[in-house]
């Protein structure tokens, strides 16, 4: 969205968070669960034309939330069919994948490990997550990547979307011989972050969890015993 139209769209955000307090508020009471007149709201007669048009946008968000509700189990149901489906054809985005490609990568290390007791450092890339494993006597690298990262974080309000931190993460692997051993050298190549956050971003996530520094050893040596490389 441009700037504008954010800005623009916010209150009313803000404004559909106060509803949803205000329809629940008045749905306990209606019921006899709060015995309260709290919720009552009817800001016209308070404020005239503007505490109207208050009155009638919280009218509507009540319309929309009523209608939401009655159509949540079946749009629930609805979505755990499509996000099965997009599992049985491999197109999933969640976390639970990110977890899944890498247990694949270090089944597949073990496997080289078990068949070729030579092998004592196994190296792949592509997930994007630097890291540097230790499986028994034996290692596992991920170079990770050079690219931009955007990572994912909840808004303060709830109703709001989340906002996805951009970050790097320039890892550089070094592996060399160090007596009957290897020696890996690990390094952060500095690289200034673009500030593409707007201020609206910001403030949805003051004080929220930003992306981190992996913590890998600067300095790791294996012993590779005797034969091993």
């Amino acid at each position: 969205m441009g700037m504008v139209l954010r800005w623009l769209l916010l209150p009313f955000l803000l404004l559909f968070g106060v509803s949803l307090i205000i329809y629940a508020g008045q749905s306990l009471e209606k019921f006899g669960i709060l015995r309260t007149k709290i919720f009552d709201i009817k800001l016209s007669t308070r404020f005239g034309l503007a505490g109207r048009l208050v009155d009638w946008v919280l009218w509507v968000n009540g319309v929309v939330i009523s209608f939401v509700l009655i159509l949540s189990i079946p749009l629930y149901l609805l979505t755990c069919d499509i996000r099965g489906a997009l599992k049985r054809y491999g197109v999933d985005t969640s976390e639970k994948l990110k977890i899944d490609k890498e247990e694949k990568y270090i089944a597949a290390a073990k496997t080289v490990f078990e068949n070729d007791p030579s092998v004592t450092l196994y190296v792949y890339g592509h997930t994007h997550v630097p890291s540097l494993r230790k499986i028994g006597s034996r290692y596992v690298i991920n170079t990770g990547t050079w690219l931009k990262q955007l990572e994912r974080t909840p808004a303060r309000f709830r109703l709001m979307p989340d906002v996805y931190v951009p970050s790097y993460h320039l890892s550089c692997f070094t592996i060399g011989q160090q007596g009957k051993g290897i020696r890996v050298s690990y390094r952060t190549i500095p690289k200034a972050v673009p500030d593409e956050l707007t201020l609206l971003q910001e403030l949805m996530i003051i004080g929220g969890r930003r992306p981190g520094i992996r913590q890998i050893p600067e300095e790791t040596i294996i012993d590779g015993g005797d034969g091993a490389g």
